[in-house]
C-alpha cells in the first residue's frame, strides 16, 4: 500500500471521498484480506481519535500523529 492510499483512507474517514475514490477504495478492500483487516484497525482508530464524545478532544495533530503510528505499526508487522 502506497501512501496515497493511507490519504485516501483519511479523506474517507472524514467523509470527503469522491464516487470515483470510494470505488478506489472499494477496490482496494477487495483484493485481500490483509487490505480489510488494515481498514477496520485504522477505522477503529480514527473513530477513537475523533469521537466528539470524549470529554477532551484531542487536537488534529495529536489524531494524524496516532494514525500514522498505527500505519507504521501495521507495515512493521507485513
Amino acid at each position: 500500500m502506497i501512501i496515497v492510499d493511507y490519504i485516501l483512507l483519511v479523506k474517507h474517514f472524514k467523509g470527503g471521498t469522491s464516487a470515483e475514490e470510494e470505488s478506489s477504495l472499494q477496490d482496494w478492500l477487495s483484493k485481500s484480506e490483509i487490505n480489510r483487516k488494515r481498514y477496520e484497525k485504522l477505522k477503529i482508530s480514527w473513530n477513537s481519535e475523533n469521537n466528539p464524545s470524549k470529554e477532551v478532544l484531542k487536537s488534529h495533530n495529536k489524531a494524524w500523529s496516532n494514525l500514522f503510528k498505527k500505519i507504521v505499526e501495521d507495515d512493521k508487522d507485513e
